[in-house]
């Protein structure tokens, strides 16, 4: 039998090929594009109570490098490959490098609508090797040009990460909704709800420890998963739950100059997992270039 993450793997690659058909067909332009800036996260071991929340100061960066092309007027595809990384000096096992290899399809319905398909194929690594994992993603999505200045932007994710420790496997179906605006010149504005079906990993002191995440001691793993993990301490283990969770977030972009860039950003999120429900928060600012 074809191992699941190999399959996978498979079908990414078809659906990229598919994707970006349409950039390597015609006349190609590249694009690329940096940002790096630091942030807050709040509640990382998604504590059910706020005074069990452990929370960290983070830096990150991000980078890509693309190629487009539109053979058709109704038709663009685009091919980049991505990094990005994420560094939590306090628990550095939260810490992850992501790379990614994303294919865009658009295609223009009318003139102010534009549906889109954005498969792609890549990987997670962290301090922690365990969580390493490979990482598939299927999106698709639409865009309504709401007059001059407005759009908004419906779309549905497909994400799965497998992981070699079944904890750390991680499958979620993301429902977003977003709404753009330029209210001023060379200033940008997006607001996104975001609605999750998934799983979550959390952390719970076992019967050595006191409250922890799991909001109160007790015997530690409530599906029978639960690993030993030490990245909040001693006697805790990471255990994955299935979960919904309901996010607001906010970005507001201002540009220096034709291709710099600094954003500020933050959301609140709140999730209903099995065994509770918790509340998470993070806040952002960075410096950024596109290029053309």
């Amino acid at each position: 039998m074809i191992p699941r993450a190999l399959a996978g793997a498979v079908v990414g690659v078809v659906f990229l090929g598919v994707a970006s058909a349409p950039a390597l067909a015609g006349a190609a332009e590249f694009f690329a594009d940096a940002e790096a800036g630091g942030g807050y996260d709040g509640n990382l071991n998604a504590a059910s109570n706020s005074g069990d929340a452990e929370g960290a100061g983070f830096g990150f960066a991000s980078g890509g490098l693309g190629i487009a092309g539109a053979p058709g007027g109704a038709l663009r595809g685009e091919l980049s490959a991505r990094w990005n990384g994420v560094l939590y000096e306090q628990y550095s096992d939260l810490s992850v490098q992501r790379l990614a290899l994303i294919g865009t399809l658009r295609a223009r319905a009318t003139e102010s609508i534009t549906l889109r398909l954005s498969p792609s194929l890549g990987g997670s690594f962290h301090g922690d090797a365990d969580r390493d994992t490979l990482d598939l993603g299927l999106g698709i999505g639409a865009r309504f040009a709401l007059g001059r200045r407005f759009t908004l932007d419906p779309g549905y994710t497909l994400v799965r990460r497998d992981a070699a420790p079944s904890v750390f496997d991680r499958t979620a179906h993301r429902f977003a909704l977003a709404l753009g605006a330029e209210p001023w010149k060379s200033g940008y504005l997006r607001l996104t709800s975001t609605v999750e079906l998934g799983e979550v990993v959390r952390y719970v002191e076992t019967m050595g420890g006191g409250s922890g995440g799991g909001g109160g001691g007790g015997s530690g793993s409530t599906t029978g998963r639960g690993r030993p993990n030490d990245t909040f301490g001693a006697d805790w283990i990471a255990d994955r739950e299935d979960a919904t969770s309901a996010e607001l977030a906010l970005v507001v972009e201002q540009g220096l100059t034709d291709r710099i860039f600094v954003a500020l950003g933050g959301g609140y999120s709140r999730v209903w997992a099995d065994s509770s429900r918790y509340d998470v928060y993070f806040t952002n600012a960075s410096l950024g270039v596109r290029w053309p």
